[in-house]
């Protein structure tokens, strides 16, 4: 069957554009003059600084000498301190002053009590002089007038438990002063005996008297 035009309809097919004009043109079909839009580039940031920035001063650096002089002024301690301090180290050196000549002596007797070069008499004196020492700093008062038998007898009631090691230092200092002993006679007492009069002594004494014994020995200003 064929189908004939009909007069006055237009024969262009239902499927062709409506319009023919193409990409580019504007309704007229001339091309398009207006310029693309194109992205614009980001503009990139300057390394000039701004005026805020440059008007801000740069930290000062201090001077060497200005540094030293903050920390010495820092390290600075006053000038009364150190007198205090320099006034409680010479009473401390003298407070400990006595019980160090004590000690000393004492050490020097014992090493003289044990030392075989020196003569029986010697070594006998050694132990004595350290009796009468101890007697004396814990309130004894031994007088000039007595015998070294006497003064042992006064000691030993005071310390009965130590009357056996007064016995044996008087023996031998007695022996040594008065009799003619020989070359092989040697002292009995010790420091031992010695140290047992010491211990003993202590034990007996007042709180007081521990302390001056200890720290202010009257037998330092003695002799």
């Amino acid at each position: 069957m064929r189908f004939e035009p009909t007069p006055g309809i237009p024969t262009t097919p239902e499927y062709a554009p409506e319009s023919g004009n193409e990409p580019g043109q504007d309704a007229s079909g001339q091309p398009d003059e207006t310029p693309s839009q194109e992205p614009s580039q980001p503009e990139e940031p300057t390394s000039e600084p701004t005026d805020d920035q440059s008007e801000q001063p740069a930290p000062e650096t201090p001077e060497p000498e200005e540094a030293q002089q903050e920390t010495s002024t820092g390290l600075m301690i006053p000038i009364w301190v150190l007198v205090l301090g320099g006034v409680l180290l010479l009473l401390l050196l003298l407070a400990a002053l006595p019980r160090f000549l004590r000690g000393r002596r004492r050490r020097a007797r014992l090493a003289d009590m044990a030392n075989a070069s020196l003569s029986p008499q010697d070594r006998a004196n050694a132990a004595w002089d350290e009796l009468e020492d101890l007697s004396v700093d814990h309130g004894g008062s031994p007088k000039e007038s007595d015998t070294p038998r006497v003064r042992a007898r006064r000691m030993a009631a005071g310390i009965p438990a130590a009357s056996e090691a007064v016995d044996r230092i008087v023996s031998d200092v007695e022996h040594a002063s008065y009799a003619a002993p020989d070359a092989s006679w040697k002292p009995s007492a010790s420091a031992a005996d010695l140290g047992k009069v010491h211990d003993e002594l202590m034990h007996r004494a007042s709180g007081g008297q521990k302390f001056r014994a200890t720290w202010w020995p009257a037998s330092i200003f003695r002799r």
